[in-house]
């Protein structure tokens, strides 16, 4: 299935805990690992139980922590505690397993490159495999007496296996190659059909499956396995189609609807036509119930003033595996243990113990900062759980929309890289773009159940409801909130993932469809979310890049017949964009932004005569645009970029009718200027620019002819200036006869 190309985060346990920023440095000995250590050798079961649980609670408290744990050295090097962790795999007590990979989860959890090359040297993930197909085998034998720590001791495995593998092709491989291994997760996928005899929580059902459709992207001999299973796959999202659907949303709907999308995310992988005619209206449904509730109508239904529901009443929940250990079991005893038999100490010893103890009330401190108990008033634990799993559901289902709406060849609807939304195709915009036709012979019938589906459910509209900001006051409530981070990053995935959804839907929908008024009226609203909202605050480069994105999409859509709707623009609009633009360090903002005064530019130019365009307010919008492009080609640290601009400034005073604009513009002169610095630039970068090098040969070789044509032009638009003899073409050159 095509996606982001960023790592997804569809689950909790994935999380950029820096927010991109590099670790700080690190103490000496932080975190109290040395207790922690300790607690793990010991003998007794008490002691490296309660170590192993605070172990993984600390990696989950992020990139630090998980970094300290794995770089911890005893005499043997780093990576002690690491070691001392997997031992503990193979333990005869399920508890001890289940907190042992549950610490293992936390620490595969943190997506860093050189952390997952850690974990995958330790050679764990081939046991953990084979201890997966055990348990599993366990399950279905109907002996086991335990049902419930295996089941946690399975997902917490399959999320081991979807962290790694979604980071690493390596450990694809291992996970693939095991024998068993896929058939077994598939087994777990499907157990809650209604022929099984046992159910799978539906947390180990969405780790297994999340791990599943990692595993069956572009990976034949994963697909081949699981084509037995398609008709399975089919009933479970089916059941969930059909299901009664209810707006206010709660743990275990969200769940449900959340898994269901990923089940059909790995059907699309197992078979991009569709198991069946009736996959493409299931799928639909799905999505359509996945974007019916805004993130702001989410917030209104769970976020409020009042007391948050008590810890012992959990509305529709799914079971949440104890992985990490709570401030109560660590009030019930201490860190160093009762089990610990210490004598008399010396004054070097004493001194230890007391900076033992210091590490062990750090420890505490931590717990008690992080309390998994009700929130502070405003969100409570199983209303965060219907959030976090419903905006999760929404990423998936605005990538499905855009996987099944044009394409999934490897890339989404709109082209990623690292940053996750930057539409950096080669020489070419995204609207340009071949559509994906996976089956020739139903192309058409798709698109027009597409096309249908789109108008009739106002998805469309919908998109703009998904990006409306949340209420202040509660936006106000939630910063306090222990969740709040964590929220604001699935908003933002959210709303990434609907600025590329309306690129893809408005290439679907005709202009009569839309509406010029409507679709001039939803341009203002992206410039309000991407601009109005950064005077007050930093927007999010990704949703800021969505978002000129599609607004320029929105102006291509307009035809000559339908351009005087923009003819409300105003200037100042047009500088507050351009000033935010220039100020943006994301290139594929700037690089939007002048595609988009291209499309705007080459608008107004059809709107009248030469002299129309030199009077208000068609002169004011053009000089803007004009004054933006060129600053944007003379100053722009990006070569594509300037490349860009200049490319747009050509297109734009190729029309004979822009002569007296550009004399006022000084287009010429100013473009000379440029011409220069850009060759220098061409000459010294080009080779950095590989994937540009269409655009750049292009402009390289385009503006000098340009310039040569323009210049003339220009200076017959002056009054005040002689018109330009035009140069006689050459002849060839006689050569003299030499005398005799």
């Amino acid at each position: 299935m095509g996606k982001f190309r960023e790592k997804s985060k569809l689950c909790s346990n994935r999380f950029d805990p820096t927010g991109g920023r590099p670790a700080k440095k690190l103490k000496k000995e932080p975190l109290g690992l040395t207790v922690i250590y300790g607690k793990l050798k010991s003998i007794e079961e008490c002691d490296y139980l309660h170590g192993l649980h605070t172990l993984g609670a600390l990696a989950g408290d992020g990139l630090e922590a998980v970094t300290a744990i794995l770089e911890y050295a005893d005499d043997d090097g780093s990576g002690a505690l690491l070691r001392q962790v997997i031992s503990f795999l193979r333990n005869h007590k399920l508890p001890v397993c289940l907190a042992a990979v549950g610490a293992l989860r936390n620490l595969s959890s943190c997506g860093n490159a050189s952390h997952i090359e850690t974990l995958l040297q330790s050679d764990m993930l081939p046991s953990l495999c084979s201890d997966f197909t055990t348990y599993v085998q366990l399950l279905n034998s109907g002996d086991n007496t335990q049902v419930a720590d295996t089941y946690c001791i399975v997902e917490q495995i399959a999320f081991i296996c979807y962290n790694l593998c979604e980071a690493s092709e390596e450990a694809t491989n291992v996970v693939s190659k095991t024998p068993g291994m896929v058939l077994a997760l598939a087994q777990l996928s499907v157990a809650s059909s209604a022929a099984s005899q046992r159910t799978c929580p539906i947390s180990c059902q969405l780790a297994v499956n999340l791990a599943l459709l990692c595993l069956s992207e572009e990976n034949p001999q994963v697909t081949c396995e699981l084509k037995n299973h398609t008709e399975q796959f089919m009933q479970k999202v089916s059941v969930v189609s059909n299901s009664t659907f209810s707006p206010t949303v709660d743990g275990s709907q969200a769940s449900e609807l959340f898994n269901a999308l990923v089940v059909a995310g790995i059907i699309i992988n197992i078979d991009e036509c569709g198991s069946s005619e009736d996959f493409t209206s299931v799928l639909l449904t799905l999505i359509k119930r996945a974007v019916l509730v805004s993130p702001k109508k989410l917030l209104e239904q769970h976020v409020s003033a009042v007391s948050p529901v008590p810890p012992n009443v959990q509305e529709n929940s799914p079971p949440t595996p104890p992985s990490t250990l709570s401030p109560d079991d660590l009030n019930k005893c201490s860190l160093l243990g009762d089990s610990t038999q210490n004598g008399g100490c010396n004054e070097d010893e004493a001194e230890e113990m007391d900076e033992i103890r210091a590490n062990d009330e750090e420890i505490m401190l931590q717990f008690e900062q992080n309390d998994p108990e009700p929130d502070n008033g405003c969100l409570s634990t199983s209303g965060w759980q219907a959030v976090e799993y419903w905006l999760e559901a929404q990423q998936l289902a605005l990538e499905l929309l855009n996987n099944i709406c044009c394409g999934s060849d490897g890339e989404s609807a709109v082209s990623c890289d690292t940053r996750g939304l930057a539409a950096e195709k080669d020489e070419e915009d995204i609207d340009e773009a071949e559509p994906w036709e996976p089956c020739d012979e139903d192309d058409d019938g798709t698109d027009e159940v597409l096309k249908q589906f789109v108008r009739e459910h106002r998805l469309f509209d919908l998109m703009f409801e998904i990006l409306d900001p949340v209420n202040p006051d509660q936006h106000s409530s939630l910063e306090r909130s222990k969740y709040f981070k964590r929220l604001q990053m699935l908003e933002n995935g959210v709303r990434v993932r609907a600025l590329s959804a309306l690129q893809v839907i408005l290439e679907l929908l005709e202009m009569k469809a839309l509406g010029p008024e409507l679709l001039f009226q939803r341009w203002a609203d992206l410039g309000r979310l991407a601009f109005a909202e950064h005077q007050q605050h930093k927007v999010d480069d990704n949703i800021l890049e969505g978002a000129t994105g599609a607004m320029r999409a929105i102006v291509s859509k307009f035809g000559p017949e339908n351009a005087s709707h923009l003819s409300a623009i105003t200037a100042t609009e047009l500088e507050m964009l351009f000033s935010v633009g220039l100020s943006s360090t994301v290139s594929g903002v700037r690089r939007n932004l002048a595609r988009l005064v291209g499309a705007l530019g080459c608008l107004l130019l059809t709107q009248g005569t030469a002299q129309d365009l030199m009077r208000d307010p068609a002169k004011t919008v053009l000089v803007t645009a004009t004054n933006f492009l060129l600053q944007l080609a003379g100053t722009d640290n990006e070569l594509p970029v300037c490349a860009e601009a200049l490319d747009v400034v050509i297109d734009l005073y190729s029309d004979d009718r822009t002569d007296h604009l550009a004399v006022e513009c000084k287009v010429v002169s100013r473009l000379q200027t440029i011409m220069n610095f850009f060759n220098a630039r061409y000459k010294r970068d080009r080779k950095k620019y590989g994937q540009h090098r269409v655009l750049l040969v292009t402009v390289k070789e385009n503006l000098p002819a340009f310039i040569k044509y323009k210049e003339p032009r220009v200076l017959n638009a002056q009054p005040s200036k002689l018109h330009a003899s035009k140069q006689r073409p050459e002849g060839p050159k006689h050569k003299k006869s030499k005398r005799k």
